[in-house]
């Protein structure tokens, strides 16, 4: 569980190679979010032993609190002081099956991973908008259900 915001709003008086002023900046993001991050998460796993042979793991992992990522010095507005876009909240479940073997001396394993299990829509990342909604947002969604098959053999 983390609370990650902005601390301060900042005026900046920008100079040149001369010490000459050629800019001042205002940010405004005084406790708004931080983006990219999530507050909340959750994850919880199983394991599961199958007649000796076969290893399964089951785990969840939930997320929630996470804003779109925004670059501070484009909050010049102390008018707009709106968090930035808040992702809907998601869960995933993920699975991880394997089964090791012996070849002569030689041990080995079959692996099948199955991601996101259930094939949940969400975003991954992505940047705040100008109006600080989903219809503004910029950014990346799930990938959908990933599928893994996998053989290790040491020798």
């Amino acid at each position: 569980i983390g609370d990650f915001k902005w601390k301060n709003n900042v005026n900046a008086t920008l100079l040149n190679d001369n010490n000459v002023v050629v800019d001042t900046v205002n940010v405004f993001a005084e406790g708004l979010n931080v983006g990219g991050t999530a507050k909340n998460q959750l994850g919880l796993f199983a394991d599961i032993n199958i007649l000796r042979t076969l290893f399964l793991r089951v785990e969840y992992q939930h997320f929630s609190g996470v804003y779109a990522n925004f670059d501070p010095t484009s909050r010049t507005n102390a008018n707009d002081m709106q968090q930035p876009f808040e992702f809907p909240a998601y869960g995933v479940f993920n699975t991880y099956l394997s089964y090791p073997f012996k070849i002569g001396k030689n041990y080995g394993k079959l692996q099948f991973n199955a991601f996101n299990l259930f094939n949940e829509n969400y975003i991954l990342d992505g940047e705040d908008g100008i109006n600080h909604d989903l219809e503004t947002f910029r950014g990346f969604w799930s990938f959908g259900r990933n599928i893994s098959l996998g053989l290790t053999f040491n020798f």
